[in-house]
C-alpha cells in the first residue's frame, strides 16, 4: 500500500475540474438530477475538537466486493479505513476514488454521492474500522462503454481496475489499494458512494 502526496491546486475548482483524487464527483439533487461538482463535508478537526481528524498516515484501507451483494446488474464493494495509529482520530463524510489498471494508470471514474446517506462524525479508536460502500454495474454499459464484442477473447465494458486510490475526507494524499477482485467498472466508471459509518455492516444504512 504506498501513500502519494497530491498538493492542492491553486486558486480552488470549478465544477468542471476534478477532484484531488483525479476522479469527477457527481452529486444528485432532491429531484434526482445529477450535477457535476465539488462537495466538501464538514471539517473532522471542527467538529471533534478534543480528538483529531484521521490523516492519510493514520489509516490502512481496502475496497473488496461485498459477498452476496449481486442483484439487478449492480455489485458492491466495501471501502474500509482501519485506524492504524496509536491515539483515536475522527472521520466525516465521502471517500474520493480514482480507480486504476494493472500498471498503475488512471481509468475512468465517476463518484456519485448518494445524498441519502447520511454523514456521522465517527471517532476511531487504534484498531477501529469505518466503511463506505460502492455500487456499480460490472456489465451493463453505458455512454462512453466499449460495446464491441470481440471475436476472441472475453467482452468487458472498461478495462479492469485492479488498483484504487482512496482518498479520505478532508485530506489530500491517498491510499493505493488493490480491488478485491478485479472489476471492470461500467457506465464510464459510475460508482454511487455512501459516507462512511462505523463498523462494517452491509447493506448500508441510512
Amino acid at each position: 500500500m504506498r501513500r502519494v502526496h497530491e498538493p492542492e491546486p491553486a486558486g480552488g475548482r470549478s465544477v468542471d475540474e476534478r477532484d484531488r483524487n483525479g476522479s469527477r464527483y457527481i452529486r444528485a439533487n432532491r429531484h434526482g438530477r445529477r450535477n457535476p461538482g465539488p462537495e466538501h463535508g464538514a471539517r473532522g478537526c471542527d467538529r471533534g475538537r478534543d480528538t483529531p481528524r484521521c490523516h492519510t498516515r493514520d489509516l490502512a484501507g481496502s475496497f473488496t466486493v461485498v459477498v452476496g451483494s449481486a442483484g439487478m446488474g449492480n455489485i458492491d464493494y466495501a471501502i474500509t479505513l482501519t485506524n492504524i495509529a496509536p491515539h483515536p482520530c475522527t472521520l466525516y463524510g465521502y471517500p474520493g476514488l480514482l480507480l486504476l489498471d494493472m500498471r498503475s494508470a488512471p481509468l475512468p471514474t465517476n463518484v456519485l454521492r448518494i445524498p441519502d446517506s447520511a454523514k456521522r462524525l465517527i471517532t476511531l479508536p487504534p484498531g477501529g474500522i469505518a466503511t463506505a460502500f460502492g455500487r456499480f454495474t460490472p456489465d451493463v454499459p453505458g455512454a462512453g462503454d466499449n460495446t464491441t464484442v470481440p471475436s476472441t477473447g472475453a467482452w468487458a465494458c472498461q478495462p479492469t481496475a485492479v488498483y484504487t486510490r482512496i482518498t479520505p475526507p478532508d485530506e489530500t494524499t491517498h491510499l493505493v489499494v488493490k480491488v478485491t477482485p478485479p472489476t471492470p467498472v461500467c457506465q464510464s466508471g459510475l460508482i454511487q458512494v455512501s459516507a462512511f459509518a462505523p463498523g462494517a455492516e452491509w447493506p448500508p444504512q441510512p
